[in-house]
């Protein structure tokens, strides 16, 4: 007997007795009998985690108590939902061609991505927007845009064309803008259409674009540069910093003032009258633009979005 007493007690000892039903009607949310402390870095993500929530509902509090709409988790307010494209006042159309694809690498591509990232968050930043198109989109431009995302992109407030310019704007609208030409853009007219060659070559296509032009037999315009400032370098710059140039003439009408604001200063050398004499003027105005071929390097250090955002937006 006391065997057998011995060996039941055993053939018991490793069975799970299962825990008694619950008398609560409430739902019991399971819990490891093993759990692990939590360690010290986890609790201080859990506090900051719980300090975050609390700032926000004050926050949303205090919004609604100034009668203002709080917004929403996850969202932010940007300017670009009340300075749209279509609701600007500005209605100076600007295209940038993306024909050039098979003469640039796809180290160039990702430079003419970032440019068109920064001409993107200029636009949008604007109180009036310009009127911004990117035709001829095809090749490995198009494969880099879409490796962000296809609805990323396409959510940028662009006109994205798969079509050329000359297929959707009247030639006689049309005006190149190349370095090249004799004639000098003095102003900006909303019933010309004003393309600007989406090429990065370092040099290695000189004038290219302005021959294309000239073939095509469209008008073609320079920026007036040399009236203005005097460059330590040639004056040939960055899709970005050609399109900023529009955009900031664009609201300002002053081109003096344009590109001392616009050309990086270290770039600058004198400034001049408006007629090509030396002035003798001091470089004033905020600069934020990106120098030279460095633009699409510098744009990865950014933060879009900016909207990649800038530039997915």
């Amino acid at each position: 007997r006391i065997l057998e007493t011995h060996m039941d007690t055993k053939e018991h000892a490793g069975t799970e007795v299962p825990p008694p039903e619950a008398t609560s009607t409430e739902p019991v949310a399971a819990q490891p009998a093993n759990q692990q402390p939590l360690s010290k870095r986890a609790q201080k993500r859990l506090k900051k985690r719980e300090l975050v929530k609390a700032l926000r509902k004050a926050k949303r509090q205090q919004l609604k108590a100034s009668g203002q709409k709080p917004q929403r988790h996850g969202k932010r307010l940007t300017k670009a939902a009340a300075n749209s494209m279509s609701d600007s006042s500005c209605r100076i159309r600007v295209v940038i061609d993306c024909s050039f694809d098979s003469l640039m690498p796809i180290g160039d591509i990702c430079k003419l991505f970032n440019q068109l990232q920064h001409c993107y968050g200029y636009n949008r930043r604007s109180e009036a927007p310009m009127q911004l198109y990117v035709t001829d989109l095809n090749g490995k431009l198009l494969d880099k845009l879409k490796s962000i995302g296809t609805a990323d992109y396409l959510n940028w407030d662009i006109n994205w064309r798969e079509e050329s310019y000359l297929s959707l704007f009247p030639r006689d609208e049309i005006v190149y803008l190349c370095s090249e030409s004799e004639t000098v853009l003095d102003q900006l007219s909303d019933n010309c259409v004003y393309v600007i060659g989406g090429l990065v070559d370092h040099n290695h296509y000189p004038g290219h674009c302005f021959e294309l032009a000239k073939q095509l037999g469209l008008r073609t315009a320079k920026l007036p540069i040399s009236q203005h400032i005097k460059l330590n370098s040639r004056q040939v710059l960055t899709v970005d910093q050609v399109f900023h140039l529009l955009l900031k003439y664009s609201s300002c009408r002053n081109w003096a003032e344009t590109l001392q604001a616009v050309v990086p200063k270290r770039k600058i050398v004198e400034l001049k009258d408006g007629k090509g004499e030396t002035s003798g003027g001091a470089v004033v105005g905020e600069n934020t633009a990106v120098d030279g071929d460095d633009a699409g390097d510098e744009a990865d250090e950014q933060d879009e979005t900016d909207d990649q955002d800038e530039a997915d937006d």
